[in-house]
């Protein structure tokens, strides 16, 4: 009887455990995009989020990362065919992230990054702040999705450029940026990820796939050399293998582009940074594996949360 009692507690409490991280899904789908009030009831901390300290380290780090993406942008742009390609638009929105990230960090002790008062909706951060989030939850999972693409399906060693310049150009394009873009928003700083920020990317991947079958049917050509045939990617050719083209458009939409963003935001739930009073005696930094299940009385609040 003591076990068949034990057996029951355990399959309750898995029942309402898991009722209690649907509801946290259902409620982080409904929140805001850039909504500051986690479905914990935590409120992000805008300034140590996005500012984050000490200032001095945090203005070199920014300005070091934004000079070497810039210089690698420079270095790109050719003509206005740059713009026919992923990885360039990649590089573009990685240059204005790292650039807005900076101007965050300057301006980390004005009204620019001030915490919005808790009112009666929920706390929405400013323009800028709003921006170079929605930045980086574009360029985070894309720049990641569009590395691993080309090392596994594009790579070719004989066209390497083996100078200095172009060993620059080549790492940071190909994955060097990527890697700087992940530094500064997960390691230098915390800047979390939303579900619904899944859109952003996926709907840069659909104009993507609608560009190319655009550039291929059109056939506006960009020959970057006289050897080079006009298609953007070989895994495109929407008119000489357009079967292999659909699959692959497919399953960048459906499978490779929520996986790297899973990747992402995952990797973003953990170290978040929320301010000091929203919680008595809760570590600011603690992990999701941390976290444990309560549930709060009817006059502190009518449901359960993570806390």
């Amino acid at each position: 009887t003591t076990t068949s009692y034990s057996v029951l507690g355990y399959a309750d409490r898995g029942y309402i455990n898991m009722g209690r991280r649907v509801n946290w899904f259902a409620q982080e789908l409904a929140s805001p995009y850039f909504g500051l009030r986690e479905p914990t009831g935590k409120v992000i901390d805008v300034q140590a989020t996005f500012g984050s300290e000490p200032i001095c380290r945090m203005l070199l780090a920014r300005f070091l990362f934004l000079a070497t993406s810039v210089f690698t942008l420079v270095r790109i742009v050719d003509s206005l065919s740059f713009f026919a390609f992923l990885t360039n638009w990649v590089v573009v929105f990685a240059v204005l992230y790292q650039l807005m990230a900076l101007l965050c960090t300057m301006l980390k002790n004005t009204s620019v990054l001030e915490q919005p008062e808790n009112g009666e909706g929920p706390p929405i951060p400013g323009f800028l702040v709003r921006l170079t989030w929605f930045l980086f939850s574009l360029v985070a999972p894309t720049s990641l999705l569009t590395t691993v693409i080309y090392w596994t399906m594009l790579f070719e060693p004989g066209n390497l450029d083996l100078t200095l310049e172009g060993s620059i150009e080549w790492v940071m394009t190909r994955g060097g940026i990527a890697l700087l873009v992940f530094f500064d928003g997960f390691i230098l700083t915390r800047i979390p990820i939303k579900l619904k920020h899944f859109y952003f990317g996926f709907g840069f991947a659909v104009i993507f796939i609608g560009w190319s079958i655009a550039h291929d049917i059109l056939e506006l050509g960009y020959d970057q050399a006289e050897d080079k045939d006009s298609l953007l990617y070989k895994i495109l050719s929407w008119q000489t293998d357009w079967q292999f083209a659909l699959v692959y458009s497919v399953l960048h939409l459906f499978i490779f582009t929520p996986v790297s963003f899973i990747l992402v935001w995952t990797f973003s739930l953990s170290h978040r940074r929320y301010i000091s009073n929203d919680y008595d005696g809760i570590d600011n930094n603690m992990t999701a594996d941390q976290t444990e299940y309560t549930e709060y009385t009817d006059t502190e609040r009518d449901e359960p949360h993570l806390v």
